[in-house]
């Protein structure tokens, strides 16, 4: 459990602060990865730790209301990569209204005094947590419906989602043959929710062994059951993550997309043209950042300059690590964004540079297998054919 919260918390800041891709719906997506794993793992202590001081700095914290966010953050999520709808609004807000009751409730227990804690975690340990449902834990609620409480906000969210995708499934699915990022956001949603899902599952099966066990000895039983499922499912989720990059990026919203541009739903076509969008001819809209997509222009335009094309191995890994832009971004830049494969893009800029060597007097002097080689071509027959992609003509006869 210990190396879940340690990569979990490290990949959900990972998402939140490190990231230049889709960053309205990764914020989301680190926030329910960060939240998630910080309250599986302070549910594990309470269940399994015996030592009073751990137990009585959990107590310290205001987790046990921050399993009212991870609902909304992750609804928030997965409609931010299926819809044009992902900024934050202020209507928004009310899904995170009971979330606010619970933490103010809570407040005043938090700021109690350290030996009200530690008798409260010595209740924990010695099995007596269901009479903590008379105590002032939270001012609005007891223990027992607190619980209760969580679960059904879980499952109402998890339903939520569900609906949701099968909206965005069913209306557009024909679309969904023309951009294979449409399919990759498809499926990690349906993933993601998955397990999301039988997370859940687990979560209702902990609460209703809390609140209907008394015994610790039986409950840690059932609950090392319990976690150990958690613990593969949150796993599943970061692997997942970690194995698909490309679903930083959400969907190209459009022309490919599961909403079109003309779509009745949409009462203001500039509602969907913000600083995450980045609007293309032909009507395409990209979910990469603008301020990253300069960045990556910038970097580019100056390693062109510096002629880093000319060089016969140059691949787009090594493209990335000169630059030092993600691999995937770049992917998503050539294919989404620039409408142009980065081999294409290579071989184009080299019969550039070889048409100035044959316009200038040094050039004159060469032959055309020489100046196919001073521009990065391995073989004269490789610049042929790209010459003649580019202008329409064999490079003899264009001199």
């Amino acid at each position: 459990m210990i190396i879940l919260f340690i990569i979990g918390i490290a990949l959900s800041f990972i998402l939140l602060f490190y990231n230049g891709g889709y960053k309205t719906a990764n914020v989301y997506l680190g926030l329910f990865l960060f939240f998630l794993t910080f309250l599986t793992f302070s549910h594990y202590l309470y269940i399994f730790s015996n030592s009073v001081s751990e137990l009585s700095i959990l107590l310290s914290i205001p987790i046990n209301s921050t399993l009212y966010i991870i609902g909304p953050f992750a609804f928030l999520y997965v409609r931010s990569i299926l819809t044009y709808k992902n900024d934050f609004k202020k209507s928004d807000l009310t899904h995170f209204i009971i979330f606010g009751i619970i933490f103010f409730g809570r407040l005043p227990f938090n700021f109690s005094s350290w030996e009200l804690k530690e008798e409260m975690a010595k209740q924990f340990i010695n099995n007596s947590w269901l009479e903590l449902s008379n105590s002032k834990f939270n001012l609005f609620l007891d223990i027992k419906t607190n619980y209760l409480v969580k679960g059904i906000h879980v499952l109402f969210y998890i339903i939520a989602i569900w609906i949701m995708i099968y909206k965005a499934k069913i209306r557009n699915t024909s679309e969904l043959k023309g951009n294979s990022q449409v399919l990759i956001i498809k499926r990690w949603s349906i993933f993601f929710t998955t397990v999301f899902t039988f997370s859940a599952i687990c979560l209702h099966f902990i609460i209703y062994f809390f609140i209907s066990i008394p015994e610790r000895s039986k409950f840690q039983q059932q609950g090392e059951i319990l976690f150990s499922l958690v613990f593969l499912l949150s796993m599943t989720l970061i692997l997942g993550l970690i194995s698909f990059p490309q679903i930083l990026y959400g969907i190209p919203i459009g022309k490919f997309g599961w909403l079109k541009r003309n779509d009745e739903t949409i009462e203001n076509k500039n509602e969907i043209t913000d600083e995450n969008n980045t609007d293309k001819e032909d009507g395409t809209i990209t979910k990469l950042h603008e301020k990253h997509l300069q960045n990556i222009r910038m970097k580019l335009e100056d390693w062109v300059e510096k002629t880093g094309f000319l060089r016969e191995d140059i691949t787009l890994n090594n493209l990335s690590s000169e630059i030092e832009i993600p691999l995937y971004h770049l992917t998503y830049y050539f294919n989404q964004v620039n409408d142009e494969k980065f081999i294409d893009w290579r071989n184009n800029l080299r019969v550039d540079y070889a048409i100035n060597l044959m316009k200038n007097e040094l050039g004159i002097k060469k032959t055309l297998e020489a100046i196919g080689n001073e521009s990065g071509f391995r073989s004269y027959s490789v610049f042929r054919q790209a010459f003649k992609r580019r202008t329409g003509t064999v490079p003899k006869e264009f001199i």
